[in-house]
């Protein structure tokens, strides 16, 4: 019998802050239990550094450039998806997603028999309706709570985690298998966990240190860091990541409910189970914040884990190079689809084994378009703000389009502006010591390979996104921080 497939994507979420990889707070225990079941990847890179880009390789297997979104364009009708392709052997499919921008508006729902956009409007693809959940008004009176006093956004964790399990119980043993897509949106920017969690890391004495009021500026959006309004001390941003590890808690604390579902119904060593993330976050390293603009190792190096007893032996920790195209194949070849008809640049990740070198070199990009405006041209400024702004220059090495390719122990990050960058990982990890001009003929090594991958496919334009989005989506969309 064919495994079921379950995909669970958890935006925002670093790789340095699951608790399995060593880090300092306990944040992630039932994905621990997970991994420790399974297959943990420990060099995983993401295709993008923000989530639409990312999130399609995931379902086409192939690069942005390849896929065709880059910026504001959503993905081309003639491109199959994982959802289409399992499909033809005999899959149902249903995704849960809480984000605009892995749904209908990017054209990511193609291929899905059930497709549920929880928290701002629900969309079954058998009858083809929209339903509201929330209003266009009760979006706005939510976001304007969250902007005064920090109050937490609608719960879509604990709903979006609900829903899923309803429709396990309801369709999970039936005699086709199904492939289920859970996106999680809550780690993602501003960082506003349920009020039971939110100071689970912070002491009362380091509340009283900091000034809410300047945090909930920050919260409510972070161009006021990005475009030198505001000044950050490390003690706010140790509190920023302090709420940001709360959301990743709150949000594993969900996941384990629902892995306990799967294993009560008996299918849980049946099921393909992935735990990924598009993207990361960053928090004042390179003088960025959120995840605009970059392509550092904040923002690439994904968590990446994946459970099924046959194939994932338990424990395994693989430490080869490997890219989330490549979840790709090696899903389509568990489920018995012949991943050598369809056209994709990932690489299977089978067999599994720990030193297995897997690909020579991973690679990632992204549009910069997100530069921040200049501080007169924001529409409010508080009290605090400092008039002045960043120099021209800050901004300039993220425009255009940026690609970065990572091999051994360098990654080369350059984009169409003409900025170049070059970082030994193993002796600078935090990426602090460009070393263009003392190797430059590794810069030219590098840069060969990176044309020389371009070079390798045709570029494809995604569809424009429509024009006439509905109210209750771009309400969303500006409630995360985007600008319309």
């Amino acid at each position: 019998m064919k495994p079921n497939v379950l995909v669970i994507s958890l935006v925002s979420l670093r790789a340095d802050h699951v608790s399995y990889s060593g880090y300092h707070r306990d944040t992630t225990p039932n994905i621990d239990r997970l991994a420790s079941e399974g297959a943990v990847f420990e060099r995983a890179y993401s295709t993008s550094g923000w989530t639409a880009p990312a999130y399609a390789s995931v379902l086409t297997g192939l690069y942005p450039s390849c896929h065709g979104i880059l910026g504001e364009e959503g993905l081309a009708d003639s491109l199959p998806t994982l959802a289409s392709l399992l499909s033809e052997v005999g899959y149902r499919s249903v995704g849960f997603v809480t984000h605009p921008h892995v749904g209908k508006l990017k054209k990511l729902d193609r291929g899905f028999d059930e497709f549920f956009e929880v928290g701002y409007q629900t969309r079954n693809r058998k009858t083809g309706e929209p339903t509201p959940i929330l209003s266009k008004i009760k979006h706005r009176f939510q976001r304007a709570i969250r902007r005064a006093g920090m109050e937490p956004k609608p719960d879509l964790t604990r709903r979006t985690t609900n829903l899923a399990m309803e429709w396990l119980r309801t369709n999970g043993k039936r005699e086709k298998p199904f492939l289920m897509l859970l996106h999680y949106n809550e780690i993602h920017y501003p960082y506003q966990p349920p009020f039971v969690h939110r100071y689970r890391y912070v002491s009362r004495q380091a509340r009283r240190q900091i000034d809410l009021h300047k945090i909930r500026w920050l919260l409510a959006s972070p161009y006021y860091y990005l475009n030198g309004v505001a000044e950050i001390t490390q003690q706010e941003l140790e509190f920023l990541k302090a709420l940001y590890d709360a959301e990743i808690y709150y949000t594993d604390k969900w996941l384990g409910r629902l892995f306990t579902c799967l294993r009560e119904m008996g299918i849980l060593d049946q099921t393909i189970v992935v735990v990924m993330s598009p993207h990361g976050e960053n928090f004042g390293e390179h003088g960025l914040l959120e995840h605009r603009q970059s392509l550092y190792e904040q923002l690439v190096r994904i968590p990446m884990v994946i459970r099924y007893p046959e194939v994932a032996p338990a424990g395994l920790r693989v430490r080869s190079l490997v890219q989330s195209t490549d979840l790709f194949p090696s899903i389509l070849e568990m489920a018995g689809y012949d991943q050598s008809k369809v056209a994709h640049q990932g690489v299977s990740l089978l067999p599994m084994e720990r030193d297995r070198a897997y690909r020579a070199y991973v690679v990632g990009e992204r549009n910069g378009t997100n530069v921040p405006e200049k501080p007169e041209k924001m529409h409010k400024m508080p009290k605090w703000a400092n008039v002045s702004e960043r120099q021209p220059a800050f901004h300039e090495r993220f425009s255009g389009l940026q690609r970065m390719i990572c091999q051994g122990d360098h990654k080369y990050i350059c984009s169409s502006g003409g900025s170049e960058e070059l970082f030994n990982l193993t002796s600078d990890p935090n990426e602090e010591h460009n070393l263009v001009a003392q190797e430059p003929e590794h810069v030219r090594m590098m840069a060969g390979q990176l044309k020389h991958w371009a070079a390798s496919f045709k570029e494809r334009r995604g569809v424009p996104d429509p024009k006439d989005v509905e109210d209750s989506l771009r309400e969303s969309l500006r409630a995360t921080g985007y600008r319309l």
